[in-house]
């Protein structure tokens, strides 16, 4: 019999899994409905829907996205049957069968998930949910962080964070950053274990597992009173990988992790000698971008003690992904501080609704934080078209589904002091949040009468297409600037550069432009 959810009596109602027996053949478990303020203690699960697995190591990196599993969950004294993903029933025999005393923890006997105590089919009771996660992540006991099964480069990783996690700050100092590539200085320096390519390969391919890029996991580790990451049958705390992390970043061994290992790859043996990380090396991968801005993130809100604002969350956490893109908005919501901007000025931002479009939750949020503002500074967060994934979004609304790039000049150079509006200041409109129109004000400058192609839209194979339209441009310019006799040698030059790759589309450059010249 299919499992049929008994409505939640209230809004602050959450329901527990409790496991009775796990194994690869069946998970029987059982539903208990509590209020919140009055539940027993409770773990919160941390995981991702789709594969856990890193693409670049794996074959199988299509695991877990789409099989489904069958568990008996009892509610109400009835036995029923509850489909499940499978990197979830993975999660549930491993955290059901896990000592965790090595790490002087226990488990708690009810578990909070998201996939199978919410009713994903009620829209409602979804929002209401959502939108009260932030309490129920604060009030678990601990966050299981399962980054799934281990395959055959996680013993490697275990031996990194086991060995970093240990050297604290009196030894940051005593490697330089290339001692990252000579093993002997681990272990004379260090007294650790020698720690080879093949750990660091390892490394990288760990950080690139699925679970770091969620977004979910932001609002999760966030708000949890302890983190234990869990991987096969192996666990340790979010404290081990911070410290791991802090060890890499003081040396600068991550940015030679970085440089060296994965853009130059000059400390790699033969390709046939790379195995199983060959994929991993041809991609050119960054080297885990999304755990190191968790980490950063994370590692500023401890320190700190403080919450950070919407604006930070959504320009810090876009290279995030979520099964539903309306979660890139209502996942940093709750974790983002609530008595600042844009929340104290436009609180319809708080809202929590899946059955509002996804273009209109962005365009809602986008004018919120314009509104809030009362500029149009949350413009440098509009991503380039080519990167947009939602369609038919309004000019102005970022995709916050999507990577901003080009990122703006203010991040790239922070001390820049340019001004475009000068003293001008932009009026806000009175449309309404839902109004896919933007009123602003401005100054007629100029027409554009040319352009070149976007660099960024080209891959490596075809940037002769951009040299060539931007040559074309620069030559057809008029030059307000004094002609010098250097000047002439570039036209002739241009000239048989664009002749050479058979894109020449100005007809007439001479090297005797009377008055004018190319600088």
């Amino acid at each position: 019999m299919q499992f049929t959810y008994v409505p939640l009596p209230t809004s602050t109602s959450i329901r527990l899994l409790q496991i009775h027996a796990a194994d690869q053949g069946s998970i029987s478990a059982t539903l208990l409905t509590t209020e919140l303020e009055s539940a027993p203690s409770y773990d919160a699960l941390s995981y991702t829907w789709g594969s856990p697995l890193s693409p670049y190591i794996s074959g199988e990196s299509g695991r877990g996205a789409t099989a489904q599993h069958t568990i008996i969950v009892k509610c109400g004294g009835e036995s029923q049957q509850l489909c499940i993903a499978e990197n979830l029933k993975d999660a549930l025999i491993a955290l059901h069968t896990i000592n965790l005393a090595s790490i002087s923890t226990a488990r708690c006997a009810y578990l909070w998930v998201d996939a199978i105590c919410i009713d994903q089919t009620d829209r409602k009771e979804k929002a209401v949910q959502v939108r009260f996660m932030e309490r129920i992540y604060q009030h678990a006991s601990k966050v299981l962080a399962w980054l799934g099964p281990e395959d055959e480069t996680t013993s490697h990783v275990f031996e990194v964070i086991d060995n970093l996690s240990k050297l604290g700050p009196e030894y940051y100092k005593s490697v330089t950053p290339e001692d990252v590539w000579r093993p002997q200085i681990h272990v004379e320096k260090l007294n650790i274990q020698a720690l080879n390519y093949r750990h660091w390969l390892s490394w990288v391919a760990f950080l690139h597992r699925p679970y770091f890029g969620r977004v979910w996991i932001v609002q999760e580790n966030n708000l949890a009173k302890d983190i234990v990451l869990v991987c096969g049958n192996r666990a340790f705390t979010w404290s081990a990988m911070m410290s791991t992390m802090n060890f890499l970043v003081y040396t600068n061994w991550a940015t030679l992790l970085y440089t060296e290992l994965m853009v130059s790859s000059n400390v790699l043996p033969e390709r046939s000698q790379l195995g199983i990380f060959a994929k991993l090396v041809e991609s050119k991968v960054d080297s885990g971008q999304g755990a190191w801005n968790l980490f950063h993130g994370l590692n500023a809100t401890i320190l700190t003690e403080k919450q950070w604002s919407l604006f930070s969350l959504l320009e810090r956490y876009r290279y995030c992904e979520s099964s539903d893109p309306r979660d890139m908005i209502y996942a940093l919501i709750g974790v983002a501080r609530k008595d600042i901007r844009p929340f104290n000025t436009q609180p319809q931002l708080l809202e929590v609704s899946y059955d509002m479009s996804v273009g209109l939750l962005y365009a809602r949020t986008a004018k919120a934080m314009l509104l809030a503002w009362e500029d149009l500074s949350h413009l440098e967060q509009k991503e380039g078209a080519f990167m947009t994934k939602i369609k038919n979004l309004p000019s102005w609304v970022p995709d916050y589904s999507a990577q901003i790039m080009p990122e703006s000049l203010l991040k790239r150079k922070p001390d820049c002091k340019w001004n475009a509006s000068r003293d001008f200041k932009w009026l806000p409109d009175t449309r309404p949040l839902d109004d896919p129109l933007l009123d602003v004000q401005g100054k007629f400058i100029g027409s554009v009468e040319d352009m070149s192609t976007d660099p960024l839209i080209w891959t490596l194979e075809r940037t002769t297409e951009f040299w060539c339209t931007t040559c074309t441009v620069a030559c057809g310019l008029s030059m307000p600037y004094p002609s010098f006799h250097d000047s002439y040698v570039c036209i002739p030059f241009i000239t048989s550069y664009l002749n050479k790759l058979d894109c020449l589309t100005t007809p007439s450059i001479t090297s005797d432009i009377p008055g004018s010249g190319i600088t």
